[in-house]
């Protein structure tokens, strides 16, 4: 990993040994629909990977995402035939996807697409502990840290409220193309 600071490390090790934000809080909402997610985020299908937001801590400042894995079928069909796992890299994705709604959240103009966000510089590490299976869903956590012109986001992906990857990035906060 690249040099980071004291607190950012002590949350990524603390990411890996249990859930950054309790179960009872990751589901008690607000809830955004798919359709919401559509009007924070420029992905699309096949690439949207957040179907709902269940939760917003705007002091922390903190996000749960949920994706339904069953819309990865073509993805698990091929990664890897007998043995399906969902790829590390869209675990990561996710939590980027997961920060950048939060972005846009706190901007306050969700709508607009014109609203701050940032782009991805550097993935700074990350750690899979389990492999994600293609039963049920994932939560997808992330927390935004400001790191002068960069934010730094520390994020999860949870499933069956267990630990499955830990990753961390950062990207440069800026303006997004329409």
């Amino acid at each position: 990993m690249l040099d980071l600071a004291p607190e950012v490390r002590a949350l990524i090790r603390a990411a890996g040994r249990g859930a950054m934000i309790p179960a009872a809080d990751r589901s008690r909402g607000p809830v955004l629909s798919r359709g919401e997610v559509e009007r924070l985020l420029p992905h699309r299908d096949p690439f949207l990977l957040i179907d709902e937001i269940t939760f917003v801590d705007r002091g922390t400042p903190a996000i749960v995402c949920r994706c339904d894995l069953e819309r990865s079928a073509p993805t698990f069909a091929g990664h890897f035939p007998g043995r399906p796992l969902w790829p590390g890299v869209l675990q990561v994705e996710a939590i980027g996807q997961a920060g950048l709604c939060l972005a846009r959240l706190l901007a306050g103009s969700p709508g607009d697409r014109d609203a701050p966000g940032f782009a991805l510089t550097h993935i700074l590490g990350a750690e899979f502990i389990r492999p994600v299976r293609p039963a049920g869903g994932l939560e997808i956590v992330s927390r935004l840290l400001p790191d002068g012109l960069f934010t730094i986001l520390v994020g999860q992906c949870l499933q069956q409220d267990a630990v499955c990857c830990v990753a961390a990035v950062r990207g440069i906060n800026q303006e997004l193309e329409s």
